[in-house]
């Protein structure tokens, strides 16, 4: 074992529940609903937005990959296109609420494409792993408000959408923080319910075509 994999904390509950050993069949599978999400739902006609579903689908593959074999390419893979993603969202938020002003929207991304290189240069450093879930946290949370700001302007519902996402991260957190023969199948609802809830969002920002 290399000193990377010594200091790398790669468990989850279903693994912790057979002696920290790969593979988590469970939460592999059900990664894969990720691949089929836009197929089931389509896929966006706007650019960011199909970039996003495609990230979608690459995670789908690398959580899969990740969860059964708990290495440290599966968890880059993983959790990188997961920072991709949302910079993306972050982005297409910001043109929704800028609309046609390009200064405002190139001011505001600039410190969204900031935190992104910052985050994954953070993330490829293995000591540094256990601090993926706050500032991912945090990267949610900057697009949740900017959501919102868009509810207000433009009185566009997303609560319905977006609580199906935080049962999923309900799940997670029950899976991981009560850890038993039940409870560890949280983290397979939390691949569907999360990503699902988001998805269908950008979806109806993508018929109501706000941007081109």
């Amino acid at each position: 074992m290399n000193n990377t994999a010594l200091i790398f904390t790669h468990n989850f509950c279903e693994s912790r529940l057979n002696n920290y050993e790969p593979p988590e069949i469970y939460n592999s599978l059900s990664a894969l609903f990720m691949v089929f999400l836009p197929v089931i739902f389509g896929f966006p006609k706007n650019g960011i937005l199909f970039n996003i579903a495609v990230l979608m689908q690459f995670n789908g593959v690398a959580s899969c990959y990740y969860h059964y074999n708990l290495n440290w390419i599966g968890k880059q893979s993983d959790e990188i296109s997961m920072i991709l993603a949302n910079y993306f969202g972050i982005w297409y938020l910001l043109k929704i609420y800028f609309r046609k002003d390009t200064n405002k929207i190139n001011f505001y991304n600039r410190f969204n494409t900031i935190y992104m290189t910052s985050f994954i240069s953070i993330n490829t450093l293995s000591y540094m792993d256990k601090v993926f879930p706050v500032l991912f946290t945090i990267y949610i949370l900057q697009s949740i408000y900017i959501i919102d700001l868009i509810s207000k302007k433009y009185f566009i519902r997303y609560k319905q959408q977006l609580c199906i996402s935080l049962i999923g991260c309900i799940f997670w957190f029950i899976s991981e923080l009560l850890c038993n023969n039940w409870t560890y199948l949280g983290h397979c609802i939390w691949h569907i319910l999360f990503p699902l809830g988001f998805y269908k969002l950008f979806l109806q920002y993508d018929r109501e075509n706000f941007i081109n």
